[in-house]
């Protein structure tokens, strides 16, 4: 009987070879570069729906507000004095029906009627700064490209005095509580344009706007609409976002620009803009092109009678959907 020695080398395993690896590197690789894109589908997706959910939120909050007020809240506060430089918009008058009460309660009653500035009492900045996620779109991350300047304190395109532009930049974007969404406005305001002014929104400055105003129908008519803020300068990353304080309003006029301005509605979904409507559903109306590409088109006249709440005009929405 033989015994081999426990000490005699046995016969060596072979290994990978050089080629036999950077296969399999190769294959790592490439699905790597599968899953990620489905990775992020799958999260943008699940975004997109928690987005959804906020204005859902939203367009029952207005609801619920209506039905103790009977009018949805005012675009924007109408300054009770010349001191008062813009008033706030219709979010603050929302959050004792979103579950945000204590937020509610640091907002002074001297600027919910418009006799002091949102941004200049020490009670109601703690109100001011509070981040409410409701009314913040997690598509939207400001942190990235040093999207972290300033704020736009208020926008709106109906003054006092007729038709005309009003903002004012402000420093702190990092701490003042943002929005992604804003209400609509209607086409270009409440003016009296011949052309436009049919196509005026249910919010302005000191609006006090019933369902029963609505006379296009609350299904046929956009209430809130998302937003991103802009830049101030020409070219560079986004600079200031949207306080939720204010700006009130925003105008459908000027589209749904690629990419979107500070002036548009817009968001960091793929190819779609979600808004809710007057009778609280969320839906989806896809961009509509590049800069002033689509003016006076078939599918920016869809916008606007969508915008508009008594324009008496039937909406095609095979243009927007």
């Amino acid at each position: 009987m033989f015994y081999r020695d426990a000490r005699e080398p046995g016969r060596a395993r072979p290994g990978f070879t050089l080629i036999e690896l950077l296969v399999v590197i190769a294959i790592i690789a490439i699905l790597i570069g599968l899953l990620l894109p489905a990775v992020q589908k799958v999260r943008e997706a699940a975004a997109r729906a928690k987005c959804q959910n906020n204005m859902k939120q939203i367009g029952i909050g207005l609801h619920n507000y209506h039905g103790t007020m009977g009018y949805f809240p005012p675009g924007e506060v109408a300054p009770a004095n010349s001191s008062v430089l813009l008033g706030v918009g219709p979010l603050p008058f929302l959050l004792p029906y979103i579950e945000q009460t204590a937020a509610y309660s640091q907002v002074t009653q001297a600027v919910l009627t418009g006799q002091q500035n949102w941004w200049g009492d020490s009670t109601n900045n703690v109100a001011a700064q509070q981040q409410i996620s409701i009314f913040q779109c997690p598509s939207d991350n400001v942190a990235a490209g040093g999207e972290t300047g300033g704020v736009i304190l208020n926008y709106n395109i109906n003054t006092a005095g007729g038709l005309g532009i009003g903002y004012v930049f402000g420093g702190g974007g990092n701490t003042c509580g943002r929005t992604n969404y804003i209400a609509n406005g209607g086409a270009f305001g409440h003016s009296t344009d011949p052309n436009f002014g049919a196509y005026g929104g249910p919010f302005y400055r000191g609006s006090m706007t019933r369902i029963t105003d609505i006379t296009d129908g609350s299904s046929n008519t956009i209430g809130y609409a998302e937003t991103l803020g802009g830049n101030g300068g020409i070219g560079g990353p986004r600079d200031y976002t949207y306080p939720y304080m204010s700006p009130g309003y925003m105008i459908s006029g000027f589209d749904l620009e690629v990419p979107p301005t500070w002036a548009t509605f817009g968001s960091k979904h793929t190819g779609v803009v979600q808004f809710t409507f007057c009778d609280g559903s969320v839906r989806p109306i896809r961009s509509l092109g590049s800069s002033n590409a689509g003016f006076y088109s078939s599918q920016w006249w869809a916008f606007q009678q969508a915008a508009g709440m008594a324009d008496g005009q039937v909406i095609d929405w095979s243009q927007l959907n």
